[in-house]
């Protein structure tokens, strides 16, 4: 069950298109991620903690899908749009917004690369 609303999400993301009416499945997709690699009481962090990762995370998800612009220019016709900034979360201020939040490191792990739940598959060398 989701731990935030499209009303707490909106507050921190305010430009969001038209296209982008319903944030239900940005916010499911968040509660997902929380659920399954932060909701764990060996990580220490709390129900307001978990609660406003997932409400940064879901704000991540909007962003990626619908980018924010940055500079509009009246003249020739010239727009643009939030620049990567990194990889995973780290592509948004959301993003690393969320990474900050995590105090367990968990998230950082991530984008990092690390602690993925990716498996390395190891082919042992049997010789000839």
């Amino acid at each position: 069950m989701a731990r935030v609303t499209e009303a707490e999400v909106r507050e921190i993301i305010k430009d969001v298109s038209a296209d982008y009416s319903d944030l239900t499945p940005f916010i499911a997709a968040a509660t997902a991620m929380v659920d399954q690699r932060l909701d764990d009481s060996a990580l220490g962090l709390s129900v307001a903690l978990l609660k406003e990762i997932e409400r940064w995370i879901a704000a991540h998800l909007v962003a990626v899908a619908d980018p924010r612009r940055i500079e509009e220019k009246m003249g020739d016709g010239t727009d643009k749009f939030q620049a990567k900034l990194g990889n995973g979360l780290r592509v948004t201020h959301w993003g690393q917004t969320a990474i900050a939040l995590d105090t367990s490191g968990t998230l950082k792990k991530i984008a990092d690369g690390k602690g993925t739940g990716m498996i390395q598959t190891i082919t042992p060398d049997l010789g000839d």
